[in-house]
């Protein structure tokens, strides 16, 4: 029997419907906690997109405690200075979390490690001072258990 070669299109309908089934079966087993947060292992298909973006007033002098609008509910914080400055914490998040740091400006900005400037739970346990520079951005996690922000 000669059968002809399925067409492209075809076989992307095929697999998509074989990955939108593993979707619904991660999204069957998917457990929550209390801040809405999923356990266990996930595997993201496709892009994972973040909707909680904030881009707070150009930073003008060094900031302790830093804390804009927003920053408790945020995935991505974009900041940007007038020159080079210092961040010595940021605002804790209550049960931890994920924070992309992104400095959209002109000027480094350098998160400073265990400064006695910020409140101890402000404060970022990352070894040592970190620049991050124009156009460059850093993972930060809130590790609730020991009230630090770290650097991934």
């Amino acid at each position: 029997m000669n059968v002809p070669p399925a067409p492209a299109q075809y076989l992307r309908d095929v697999w998509q419907q074989i990955l939108n089934e593993f979707r619904r079966e991660d999204d069957r087993n998917a457990k929550s906690d209390a801040f809405n947060r999923f356990g266990g292992v996930s595997d993201f298909g496709s892009a994972l997109r973040v909707s909680a973006v904030i881009s707070p007033a150009q930073i003008t002098a060094n900031q302790n405690d830093y804390s804009p609008n927003g920053l408790a509910t945020a995935n991505v914080l974009r900041i940007s200075s007038d020159a080079a400055r210092n961040v010595t914490g940021l605002g804790a998040v209550a049960g931890g979390g994920l924070l992309l740091l992104l400095n959209v400006g002109a000027f480094g900005i350098t998160l400073v490690n265990e400064s006695a400037s910020s409140t101890a739970v402000n404060r970022f346990a990352i070894g040592s001072d970190a620049t991050i520079g124009a156009g460059r951005g850093t993972h930060l996690w809130y590790d609730a258990a020991s009230s630090r922000w770290r650097m991934i």
